[in-house]
């Protein structure tokens, strides 16, 4: 069962009608008829008002909910469709960190740069072997080392200067049995998570999607069509099927 939300963050203060919230860090999720505990004060009654003076200057921004994954109602409505030749894999190597990933995904990273190793760039195997493969904490988070913070250390180039995956490299030539990270693979949607609750944001940076929105637009693909198979990787079928449903009927309402 779906259900709409609002995810309220820092700016001019929200109003609403008949709605209960919740609130983790400094993100409030609401919705009509649901409540989440939480640590931080947060209050709603005929209007949303704001107890903890931290918390004040607010706006709310359209959420859906899909079983416990909140996420942003663009994600359903938005057309995107990759499209290589021009960006030449802009998001393998665009950005000032590597790719998050969770605390699973450490050692099969690890293993792929031991398989991987001979076949990747000199400058990335340098990075490796100074700073590791991975690098951060399991407060800070985690993410793939970089070049120059700029490239991921997995990043190798075809004869058009296009960017590609070694591990989805492999994956696809059978030599490696996992395809990349989750966060990869369902980008430009990120996860972060809340209090129990997955919430899913579409990024969208102009210099990395303009031009996959654009392919879309012109091939009436939208963003959760084209993530069908990393999110079922992510959530399963039943929970893509109960999104997909969700997302067609919200696109009749616009």
């Amino acid at each position: 069962m779906c259900e709409e939300y609002f995810l309220v963050k820092k700016h001019p203060a929200p109003t609403g009608s008949d709605i209960n919230s919740s609130v983790s860090e400094n993100l409030v999720f609401v919705s009509r008829g649901y409540v989440m505990q939480t640590p931080l004060k947060f209050h709603a009654t005929n209007t949303v008002s704001c107890i903890d003076n931290r918390l004040c200057d607010l706006y709310l921004t359209n959420m859906f909910k899909v079983r416990n994954t909140i996420l942003s109602d663009d994600i359903a409505t938005a057309k995107f469709d990759c499209d290589l030749p021009r960006c030449k894999g802009a998001c393998c190597v665009v950005g000032d960190a590597g790719a998050p990933v969770v605390k699973g995904e450490i050692p099969v990273l690890h293993k792929a740069y031991q398989v991987l190793k001979d076949e990747m760039r000199p400058e990335s195997v340098a990075v490796a072997e100074r700073e590791g493969v991975v690098i951060g904490s399991e407060k800070a988070g985690y993410e793939i080392a970089t070049v120059n913070k700029q490239e991921c250390i997995f990043v190798k180039y075809d004869e058009n200067e296009v960017a590609y995956c070694a591990i989805q490299k492999a994956y696809f030539e059978g030599r490696f049995n996992w395809e990349k990270p989750i966060s990869c693979h369902l980008f430009p949607v990120r996860l972060k998570r809340i209090a129990g609750f997955d919430y899913a944001n579409f990024e969208y940076v102009p210099k990395l999607c303009s031009v996959a929105c654009e392919k879309g637009e012109n091939e009436g693909t939208y963003l959760a069509d084209f993530l069908e198979k990393p999110l079922i990787r992510r959530y399963g079928k039943e929970w893509f099927s109960e999104f997909i449903n969700y997302c067609r009927e919200s696109r009749t309402k616009k």
